[in-house]
């Protein structure tokens, strides 16, 4: 059953007793309050008699056909409020044509599955719920604008600001609403992306919604207050009609900085390792999926570098875990400044470091690799007066169009990694896909 339907209320005209009883059934079943015509005229006697949110017309009957109801009610300023719906067993264009000229909700055909019926009738109730809304708000403003913590605007179909409430100018940093009343909204607030790019008319979802009359609920975007700095904000855009003329929407929206900044921290957090601060092991294997992808399509190739450091453990025994997670962002730091702008370094998780390496030749990644290891030889960690000299056993291996996968990828760096390892304590080692892998020093 439709959640909340039965203060909806639905008045069906249709000429035969048999659609009158099938459909009056299944929306009373829904929850919907139903009442029946049986023609035109018989539906505009009851439209005087009682008020209705829906009618449901058959297009088809004998005296006049449904498009003249929808034409009255369209007409009628007392009915303003209707949403009239034409109903018919024939699937023609020309019928959908002259149902949606006269002035139809939508047109809805008797073949189809009765779940997509009550779904569409469902979509016109929610948007009946919205103008509802909308017609209390406006009986009530001068109250409720002035005591709303969310800010509320009105765009006319000159795309003109109409009004903001003082929730809504305080947010903004306006003191008066004559600095907003008449200005287009989007030149004045929502201009700009979050970082500056513009975001033009022509592809600007709100200003969509303003020219065409669309509803535009829960939607994200930044607003820039009069100080210019730029603000999250949530929006809902509701379309405004007066006697059945679209006059312009109605904005409510709110501050979402916080929750935003709350959202990207997590994405943060998710992505990243909070010790050193780079990215981590699931940030790395995405990348490595869509360097993957990218180099089914090329002819490039890409390393992937694998570093085990070998003294984390002495360090960590002889000095503390504190020494021994200083020593990981110190390492994490020394790794950055080498890197290229488009590489990807990670802490993979314990003492272990990956890094990828778009675009390089086959050639030079063993090199590479070993600059790597080069450096981190070449550092001393020092810590509360006592000096350690650290290494890393460093595996590197190639990816190309030619690659398996991208786990293969990186399981055979691992291993190269493992092999330099047990052969010494800071050696280079390349996993080849042929042979037995190529040593460096």
């Amino acid at each position: 059953m439709v959640d909340s339907a039965g203060n909806i209320r639905i008045l069906l005209v249709d000429d035969t007793r048999t659609a009158r009883d099938v459909y009056g059934r299944l929306f009373t079943a829904n929850g919907y309050q139903i009442d029946t015509a049986e023609s035109v005229q018989d539906g505009l006697i009851k439209l005087a008699a009682r008020p209705f949110d829906i009618v449901i017309i058959d297009y088809f009957m004998p005296q006049e056909n449904g498009d003249v109801l929808c034409r009255a009610i369209r007409r009628d300023v007392r009915l303003a409020h209707i949403a009239p719906v034409i109903l018919t067993a024939t699937y023609s264009d020309e019928i959908i044509r002259l149902s949606l000229e006269s002035g139809a909700s939508d047109c809805l055909f008797k073949d189809e599955p009765q779940e997509l019926l009550l779904a569409r009738i469902a979509a016109i109730v929610r948007s009946i719920r919205v103008r509802k809304t909308i017609d209390l708000e406006r009986q009530h403003l001068a109250q409720i604008l002035g005591s709303l913590s969310e800010g509320v605007y009105g765009v006319a179909k000159s795309k003109q600001i109409t009004f903001m409430n003082p929730a809504g100018l305080k947010i903004l940093g306006y003191e008066r609403e004559d600095e907003v009343r008449g200005r287009n909204p989007h030149e004045l607030f929502h201009f700009a992306q979050i970082d500056g790019r513009p975001n033009p008319a022509e592809t600007c979802f709100l200003m969509q919604a303003y020219e065409l009359g669309d509803e535009l609920l829960c939607w994200d975007s930044v607003f820039w207050m009069r100080d210019g700095r730029p603000l999250w904000v949530e929006c809902n855009v509701v379309p405004l009609f007066v006697n059945g003329q679209h006059q312009g929407s109605v904005v409510a929206f709110r501050d979402i900085s916080v929750l935003r900044e709350q959202i990207d921290k997590l994405n943060w957090q998710a992505y990243h390792d909070s010790l050193t601060r780079l990215p981590n092991r699931r940030y790395f294997t995405d990348a490595l999926d869509r360097e993957f992808c990218r180099l089914k399509r090329s002819d490039e190739a890409s390393g992937l570098v694998y570093i085990d450091l070998n003294q984390f453990k002495a360090v960590n025994d002889a000095a503390g875990h504190a020494a021994g997670d200083q020593l990981l962002i110190e390492i994490g730091e020394l790794l950055s400044r080498r890197i290229r702008g488009a590489d990807v370094l990670a802490r993979l998780g314990g003492d272990e470091f990956g890094i990828i390496l778009p675009n390089v030749k086959i050639d030079n990644i063993l090199d590479v690799a070993e600059e790597f290891r080069v450096l981190i030889a070449g550092y001393t960690f020092n810590y509360r007066g006592r000096a350690f000299r650290v290494t890393g056993s460093v595996g590197a291996s190639v990816m190309n169009k030619h690659s398996v996968s991208p786990e293969q990828v990186l399981s055979q760096a691992d291993t190269a990694s493992y092999t330099a390892k047990r052969r010494s304590d800071h050696q280079v080692q390349m996993y080849l896909p042929i042979g037995e892998g190529k040593t460096g020093s």
